[in-house]
């Protein structure tokens, strides 16, 4: 055998192992994970810039730099009291209740309990809005001016 098929068959059979390895279910899980971790960071990137944009008065820049953070990462629960804010700045009342409600629970945060007070207080519900307002106070009595 030659140089150069020894070559081409060495190149072969490397190719061949590295293909198999490629393939294995170890490295499919440690790839999905990597893609993961992934889209956690650029959506926590994409919330961020949505958090600026609010912050700056650009609400419709706001709407999509969220949007694709949820895309990013759907199942994200520290999104909502950010889409709520959104909804709450383009005078989305419904929109937002329905973000907070979707996250709201015994051990949601205390901006979610919050923000629904600001829903309920825009709604003239008094008892309500203040009934949100103790409870987030309650579970963040630090964060009360």
């Amino acid at each position: 055998m030659t140089s150069r098929a020894r070559l081409y068959a060495s190149s072969g059979v490397l190719l061949a192992l590295l293909s198999a390895g490629c393939e294995s279910p170890g490295f499919r899980a440690a790839k999905a994970q990597s893609e993961e971790r992934w889209q956690a960071a650029r959506a926590k990137v994409k919330a961020q810039l949505a958090a600026d944009q609010l912050e700056s008065g650009n609400i419709t820049a706001a709407a999509v730099e969220l949007a694709e953070a949820t895309r990013q990462d759907p199942d994200n629960q520290e999104l909502i009291p950010l889409r709520a804010k959104v909804h709450l700045a383009a005078g989305e009342l419904n929109q937002a209740q329905r973000a907070l409600e979707s996250g709201y629970g015994p051990d949601s945060s205390p901006e979610i309990d919050y923000l629904l007070g600001v829903v309920w207080q825009q709604r003239e519900r008094w008892d309500a809005a203040l009934e949100c307002f103790e409870r987030a106070a309650r579970k963040a009595p630090r964060e009360v001016a």
